[in-house]
């Protein structure tokens, strides 16, 4: 393939040059090129726009065949843009054509005037474009002119020597040998004949036998033959045509119709013939209402008058009812001549139906929107732009920025990395809804509570093209639920100090126990020391010993007592949950041997997550409520163990106390519930909200005559 090294180069050469790439832009033209071409500058110019009457001339098929094959392609074209013949070649470039002209009308023109000359002399000859061969009486060839050896593709002698049936079609020659043969014939004879060539091609012509009488008798036969290949296969062609382009006007949806000058219908497609009575023929006002016949025929004669299209939006009653439609009506031109309308209609009611939903919806929408506290925003991602309602002015006291930035800005420096995280994070999800909790700063520079939810819209792609989302203050019911949890664990704290209350007697006597002792120990030393001196010393260090253990057990009984009773903050940690149930025996049952109450623990050796003060709570509540249960029974035995359940682990709690009537097991963990005559009937409520703080739960497992038994359920440690 020439490789050329610039288009310098074609700057010298004598032919007209264009270098085409292959969108057929134009990429370079020769000073020669543009002189050719009415000096204009052809530079990025498309090929069409240089030679508009040119598409599939032989320029255009040497050109792609050119750039298909990569191999150099010539020809001579005609040009009607520019009346001149021209001599072109296609050098392949790369991905680039270059296209060399040269001008050969002149040379062209002489040739024509020898051809035409030819042409005269063939015409005087051969009886212009006709196949003739002249009979003898004997119905033997005497001439054959050369257009005939062209049709039948055959040489003069063979045409004067071989019979019919050599060069036509077998059927064809039966026939027109007989016609040959017949004396009773008329004097012309016509019909169609197939012509076959050597090469097995068919040539369809027109035949014309006449007879020549002489003296009364038949003298010579004349044949004139007329090739009709070309209109047979352009009468095909057009057939095909017409049958194609009813075939898609009759698959087509539309309502597809044709008027003549006079407003009747002379074509319909078979949707519009399915869909009305019989049109063809008839006017509009033949078929339809009057008001609609005018509208119809208003259109048609403003079309035909203006000669040009229009759009109209009509109503077009059908058998299955009345439809809406846009109806496009062209004038049907013959020539210069408008004879007529084509229109073409299509049923927009489903539309018309949906852009009126459409706006009921956008119209509720704005309606929500203003009627709504809720600060409503749409995100286009693509251009980062937002769209706020009036709301967001309420909630933050200033008017919104219309890019994201703003919103970000606003958000607290604490919330703002893991909120745009989190939602830079959704959108490469396949999530569709987003939700999440922040602080955002007011005009005034305090901070607003916000629940933040948004919805992810995607292209056909899947690609997140916009976002739509709502704002909901939250700062009123974030500080109601800060004061609720004030008030609970406010709450919390009196029902622990209540239960020390009802405790208290039972805890003097177990304080009192020890105070005692302490002094009696105390009174001795001091008698002995006083009586006997230093030589009472090493009496006295066993009774001080005795003394400081009773100290060391008061000070432990008041630090639990303390604790139990104390106010702060809830402070998850890990537990171990035997000491925890033995502190909680200790000041629910102070003094066992008074209590006469016989303690079973087993199992309980685990580690859970709580408050250690507040489970403590639960379980003194739980350990007096079994005591107080079984107060007047005989048997009285209380069985603490534990099992690990998946990521808990329960703690049971069994008295042999009387049970609950059924009513009071149901509401068990109601408000004001109590079976005691000077309860509350909040323990267990209070016991249920602190577990489940905890993503803990409390329930009963049973209760009867023999006793009830609950249990609690606490977080493992290493769930």
């Amino acid at each position: 393939m020439p490789v050329l090294p610039s288009f310098q180069l074609f700057d010298h050469v004598s032919d007209g040059v264009l270098v085409l790439k292959r969108d057929w832009s134009i990429a370079y033209s020769n000073a020669r090129a543009e002189a050719s071409f009415g000096r204009r500058d052809l530079k990025g110019k498309v090929f069409s726009e240089v030679f508009p009457h040119d598409q599939g001339s032989e320029i255009r098929k040497v050109c792609h065949k050119a750039f298909e094959t990569g191999q150099s392609e010539a020809c001579e074209f005609f040009s009607y843009d520019l009346l001149a013949w021209f001599e072109v070649r296609a050098v392949p470039m790369a991905d680039e054509l270059a296209l060399l002209f040269r001008d050969i009308s002149e040379k062209r023109l002489d040739l024509e005037r020898v051809e035409a000359r030819r042409r005269a002399l063939d015409a005087l000859f051969d009886q212009v474009f006709l196949g003739i061969m002249q009979m003898d009486s004997t119905l033997r060839p005497m001439l054959v002119n050369d257009h005939l050896c062209y049709l039948a593709g055959r040489p003069r002698h063979e045409m004067l020597t071989l019979p019919p049936s050599a060069w036509m079609a077998p059927e064809d020659a039966a026939v027109f040998s007989s016609a040959l043969a017949s004396r009773d014939a008329e004097p012309t004879w016509e019909t169609t004949v197939r012509l076959v060539r050597p090469d097995g091609t068919l040539r369809h012509c027109s035949l014309q036998l006449s007879r020549v009488m002489g003296d009364g008798a038949p003298g010579h036969t004349i044949v004139v033959l007329n090739d009709i290949t070309e209109q047979l296969e352009a009468e095909r062609k057009a057939s095909d045509a017409a049958a194609l382009l009813r075939a898609i006007i009759d698959s087509a949806q539309d309502l597809i119709f044709v008027k003549d000058r006079d407003g009747r219908f002379v074509l319909t497609n078979r949707e519009l013939a399915d869909s009305t009575p019989p049109l063809i023929g008839g006017r509009v006002d033949e078929h339809f209402a009057p008001h609609f016949a005018a509208d119809y025929s208003a259109t048609d004669a403003e079309v035909m008058r203006s000669g040009r299209p229009a759009i109209v939006e009509q109503r077009i009653p059908l058998n299955s009812g009345e439809r809406m439609f846009q109806t496009i009506k062209v004038p049907w031109r013959s020539g210069d001549e408008i004879i007529g309308v084509i229109g073409f209609s299509r049923d927009i009611t489903a539309r018309l139906d949906a852009e009126a939903r459409l706006r009921e919806q956008e119209e509720r929408y704005r309606f929500a929107a203003r009627a709504t506290k809720d600060a409503i925003w749409d995100w286009d991602l693509a251009s980062g732009q937002v769209t706020w309602n009036p709301a967001i002015e309420e909630l933050c006291g200033d008017r919104p920025g219309a890019e994201a930035n703003w919103w970000e800005d606003r958000i607290h420096p604490e919330d703002r990395g893991s909120v745009t995280d989190d939602i830079e994070a959704f959108r490469r999800s396949e999530g569709e809804r987003w939700e999440r909790e922040y602080r955002f700063r007011r005009a005034d520079g305090s901070y607003a509570h916000i629940l933040d939810r948004g919805f992810l819209v995607r292209n056909e792609a899947g690609k997140p093209v916009r976002m739509i989302g709502a704002m909901v203050d939250m700062s009123e019911r974030v500080a109601a639920f800060e004061r609720l949890n004030e008030l609970q664990t406010e709450l919390i704290h009196m029902s622990r100090v209540s239960a020390m209350g009802t405790m208290a007697s039972a805890l003097a006597h177990e304080l009192n126990q020890p105070l005692t002792g302490i002094a009696n120990y105390v009174s001795g030393a001091r008698r002995l020391l006083q009586e006997k001196g230093a030589t009472a010393i090493e009496a006295v260090l066993p009774v001080l010993a005795d003394a400081a253990d009773e100290v060391v057990k008061t000070g432990e009984l008041i630090r639990r007592l303390r604790r139990m009773v104390a106010r702060g903050q809830v402070e998850i940690q890990m537990i171990d949950l035997d000491a925890l149930v033995r502190d909680a025996l200790s000041l629910a049952i102070p003094n066992r041997r008074l209590a006469g109450v016989t303690i079973d623990i087993s199992g309980v050796s685990a580690s859970v997550l709580g408050d250690p003060i507040q489970v403590q709570q639960v379980l003194v509540n739980l350990i007096r409520n079994a005591v107080e249960a079984m107060e007047d029974r005989p048997d009285k035995r209380l069985e603490l163990w534990s099992e690990r359940l998946e990521t808990v682990h329960r703690l049971y709690v069994r008295d042999t106390g009387a049970g609950m009537p059924p009513d009071m097991a149901e509401r068990l963990f109601t408000p004001f519930a109590t079976t005691k005559p000077d309860g509350l009937g909040v323990g267990l409520m209070i016991s249920r909200t602190i577990l489940e703080a905890h993503g803990g739960a409390i329930s009963m497992l049973e209760t009867g005559p023999q006793g009830t038994t609950m249990f609690i359920d606490l977080p493992a440690s290493d769930a």
